[in-house]
């Protein structure tokens, strides 16, 4: 799994600690112990994979949040927990933490420096904004091009 996502899908060592709720020293020293070579520090390393280039050229909505390590993964999980009510519950029941799932929200949002929700407040649920609506619906047709990819 860690050749796959390190070196096949060119994920950084900070975006597969995010992912894993770990330290980026850890994902570091599993690196070293499986004779994984890490790559150098910068742009080079962190070359689009054809995947996201498929997806930035099909979908260039999205071209603002896939700029960082991370950017598809932090788009379906937006996507993916739209139709809850709150974050809360929605990282609950995709298994992640509540402050990491507000986090790569808002990371989307300043990618794309606009809101993608209406916080819940008591008594109502988060709402989608319209912009919001039009990343999810970009992001379910790219799902939809390559579904054996992504």
């Amino acid at each position: 799994w860690l050749h796959t996502q390190y070196v096949e899908q060119r994920r950084s060592i900070q975006d597969i600690a995010e992912e894993r709720e770990m330290s980026s020293a850890t994902v570091a020293r599993w690196l070293a112990d499986h004779n994984i070579p890490i790559r150098p520090s910068g742009g080079v390393s962190h070359t689009r994979s054809p995947q996201e280039r498929r997806i930035i050229d099909g979908a260039p909505l999205l071209r603002p949040a896939m700029t960082a390590g991370g950017g598809w993964e932090r788009l379906t999980r937006f996507a993916d927990s739209a139709h809850y009510p709150t974050l809360s519950a929605a990282a609950a029941d995709l298994g992640f933490s509540p402050s990491r799932l507000v986090i790569q929200i808002k990371q989307l949002e300043s990618d794309f420096d606009q809101p993608l929700i209406i916080r819940a407040e008591r008594g109502r649920p988060m709402q989608i904004t319209d912009f919001g609506a039009q990343v999810i619906r970009t992001v379910h047709k790219a799902r939809l091009r390559e579904p054996n990819r992504l």
